[in-house]
């Protein structure tokens, strides 16, 4: 399966999405009333936040995708075959770039990403 990233202007293919971690708030408020009851509002759940690690063979890979995710902007990450994977995104948390522990030959990229489309 083929990884996609782009900025809009540069193109990244991770060796491999290694982890797809995504949760989102139900937006659902409970309301205790004085007679005891409960109340609930019903509100559309939030977009996507979702943990992305990609794996990468190379420094220079790497490191290209560490700076596109620094950068203020909307990203779009597809992967073949993975429909609900797929998704335009902007990065709320930390970007994260090491070197692989377990064999030091490949790179490794987290961020705590944001959807924003699909």
């Amino acid at each position: 399966m083929t990884t996609t990233i782009s900025d809009g202007v540069t193109t990244l293919h991770p060796k491999v999405w290694m982890q797809y971690v995504s949760d989102r708030d139900s937006n659902t408020r409970e309301h205790t009333l004085l007679s005891g009851g409960i109340a609930l509002t019903v509100a559309p759940a939030t977009p996507r936040r979702v943990a992305v690690a990609l794996l990468f063979n190379s420094e220079a890979e790497s490191e290209a995708c560490e700076q596109m995710h620094a950068r203020p902007g909307i990203l779009s990450i597809t992967e073949e075959g993975r429909p609900t994977h797929s998704m335009q995104y902007a990065v709320v948390g930390t970007v994260r770039r090491e070197l692989d522990p377990e064999n030091a030959a490949v790179w490794i990229v987290t961020a705590e990403v944001r959807e924003v489309g699909q």
